[in-house]
């Protein structure tokens, strides 16, 4: 009678297969997740970057331009902002009561906005409306 020799656990061949398989996976996973968090790191920035600047844009618009050419602003302590208004279009007559004794105008202007953070710096603009009394 020959003896039947029941194996209950892997072989050698069989672990290192499944080690192979294992680390091929997370070799090829590995920069996917690291590509992720780079891009989140990118991402938090820009809307880090877009916040600030909305902030800098909703200081400036309550100011009008057609009084106030230029100026400077800052939000907290780290970030400090320098504005400028130039007119992009022709003064317009707006039209009130008969009885006025001055003309009110209507313009549109450029706002060029030089912001600095510690070390980073930028630049943006957008066109904002102004009024003046001649």
């Amino acid at each position: 009678m020959k003896n039947a020799r029941h194996s209950s656990g892997f072989t050698l061949i069989e672990v290192l297969v499944a080690i192979t398989i294992m680390v091929t996976v997370i070799s090829v996973a590995f920069p996917m997740f690291n590509q992720a968090q780079l891009q989140h790191v990118k991402a938090d920035a820009v809307r880090e970057k877009a916040m600030f600047e909305e902030n800098m844009r909703n200081q400036i618009s309550l100011i009008n331009p057609g009084e106030q050419k230029q100026g400077a602003g800052d939000l907290g302590e780290d970030l400090q902002f320098e504005w400028k208004a130039e007119p992009v279009s022709a003064a317009m007559l707006i039209r009130g009561e008969l009885t006025s004794d001055s003309e009110q105008f209507l313009q549109l202007y450029k706002i060029a906005v030089a912001y600095r953070s510690g070390n980073n710096s930028g630049a943006f603009e957008f066109e904002q409306l102004g009024w003046y009394d001649k």
